[in-house]
């Protein structure tokens, strides 16, 4: 834990101190460390617009799970992990594109997030034990999801503009579902053997994977974001 500083020359040290803790990690995921914030804020005379968003999740997301259609009603929870994220750091007033009627007006711009694979690292131990049959112990130790995120500029009579995209990755420390957690969602895993044993994985973390990869995602694309806003220079009133 870091002490309190009583100088300057201690705020110096305790902040080369957290620097170096957080080695490699770069400035937004210092920022996120000491602020709690997930983005750097927008310039305070940036303006706010609206943007439409599309979440998708492909298939392949879906294959990690024995019974793809138990784990489908993680679609509704994924959607409004990402309407939490896509205001990117107060730059966006998001609105899910399914909310949108047909006869309402749709923003300049529209943000494509897709959720694209959920990777379930596991470890099996054989035992064996003397009068009994070999068996193995099986655990679940880390997730790992794939996100792509994208915002495109739409035009009236010419083609959309893409303003940016990105790719990113999220990985999570896990442990199988035990009686401990069996209130809480869970799905069980695909195996990989069927000498294996059933492991079931809970959708908190599933969503904490999936949380990371789309974050690492948008902050690839906040630099272009804040250039395409600035040179616009529009309000959140202008349709």
């Amino acid at each position: 834990m870091l002490g309190t500083c009583t100088s300057r020359r201690g705020a110096a040290l305790a902040f080369v101190a957290l620097s170096l803790a957080l080695g490699t990690t770069g400035c937004q995921d210092m920022h996120a460390f000491v602020t709690g914030d997930q983005f750097f804020k927008a310039p305070k005379d940036a303006p706010r617009v609206e943007i439409e968003l599309v979440v998708e999740v492909d298939d392949a997301f879906y294959a990690a799970f024995e019974d793809a259609g138990e784990a489908e009603d993680l679609n509704g929870v994924i959607a409004d992990r990402v309407l939490s994220l896509a205001d990117v750091g107060m730059r966006f007033f998001p609105i899910l594109s399914d909310t949108y009627e047909s006869r309402d007006a749709r923003p300049q711009r529209v943000m494509h997030v897709r959720i694209v694979k959920l990777l379930v690292n596991t470890a099996h131990e054989r035992v064996e034990e003397e009068g009994e049959d070999p068996r193995y112990e099986s655990s679940i130790t880390s997730l790992d999801a794939t996100a792509t995120a994208s915002v495109e500029k739409r035009r009236k009579g010419a083609p959309s503009l893409v303003v940016g995209s990105g790719e990113g990755r999220g990985h999570v420390r896990a442990r199988s579902s035990d009686e401990s957690t069996a209130a809480h969602p869970a799905y069980v895993v695909k195996r990989e053997s069927d000498e294996h044993g059933e492991l079931r994985v809970t959708q908190a973390n599933v969503i904490d994977a999936v949380d990371k990869a789309v974050i690492d995602a948008l902050r690839e694309i906040v630099e272009p974001i804040d250039r395409d806003l600035a040179v616009t220079g529009e309000s959140a009133d202008e349709k």
